[in-house]
């Protein structure tokens, strides 16, 4: 089996309903609807849910699930895809364990960028048999599940709570050396410096200093393997007032000092 072969797209639709009644079902394949538009009462084994757009839900095999429109007045929109394979049951078994609305799913502050990914898969998965265009649609499922865990994480109001996050995360990986001032840089984003190391913590698994010193640390890295810059000029491009200080973070994190690491690197290449 190849890479990308773990996963099989069984169904994939974008629907317009009106009011309607499912007969109850026991999904064979893991299920993952968005609804975008419109009210929705899921049961899932007898327990109801009354969904509201944007939410994203899904359907496990094992579960017995009934749909139903809430208004009759209201059309509601749904995109649908069908899943099989172990790359399919890896995901559903995730997904189980996200604990809002009773596992079932997840509201969302915006429906746009999930619904993108999701009508690209349909789109691709009409000529899913072609190989070049296969793994294309597991690339798109495995971004699509990663924008549900965001949402997950950063709480019912979807990505956007967490974005000025995010944001500073990519800005501390793309800008290493800049020097940061850690209380303007809270004040960006309207928090006191506590609530935003609290977050950053929180989202990304590190505190921001931390975060920001493995940053410096592989563009060290990179730097030291690109050439034969000296050790004063690259700890200057990562952000350190000093070749001293530089060193002893480099071998706090890697276990040896700059020029040992560029003496092994050397006798590697040999």
């Amino acid at each position: 089996m190849g890479y990308f072969d773990d996963l099989e797209i069984v169904q994939a639709m974008q629907k317009l309903h009106g009011y309607h009644v499912s007969k109850p079902i026991n999904p064979p394949y893991f299920s993952l609807c968005l609804l975008r538009r419109g009210e929705l009462v899921v049961t899932m084994d007898g327990a109801r849910h009354h969904l509201k757009a944007p939410f994203i839900f899904w359907a496990l095999p094992g579960h017995v699930y009934q749909f139903l429109s809430a208004e009759a007045r209201f059309r509601k929109e749904t995109i649908w895809l069908d899943m099989g394979g172990p790359r399919a049951r890896r995901i559903s078994r995730g997904l189980a364990q996200l604990s809002s609305a009773g596992g079932l799913g997840l509201p969302l502050a915006s429906s746009m960028e999930m619904a993108l990914l999701m009508l690209r898969i349909i789109n691709l998965n009409r000529h899913a048999s072609e190989q070049s265009i296969r793994h294309r649609i597991v690339v798109y499922v495995e971004e699509l599940i990663g924008l549900i865990y965001d949402a997950a994480f950063c709480g019912e109001t979807g990505v956007p709570a967490c974005f000025p996050i995010l944001e500073a995360a990519e800005q501390f990986k793309k800008y290493p050396a800049v020097r940061y001032d850690p209380e303007a840089l809270a004040g960006k984003y309207a928090m006191s410096y506590e609530t935003f190391r609290k977050k950053f913590r929180r989202y990304i698994g590190q505190p921001p200093h931390e975060f920001l010193l493995s940053c410096r640390m592989k563009l060290a890295v990179e730097l030291m393997r690109s050439g034969e810059r000296p050790i004063k000029e690259i700890a200057d491009a990562c952000g350190f007032d000093d070749a001293s200080s530089f060193s002893r973070m480099f071998r706090k994190k890697n276990g040896v000092y700059p020029r040992e690491f560029r003496k092994k690197m050397t006798e590697n290449i040999r």
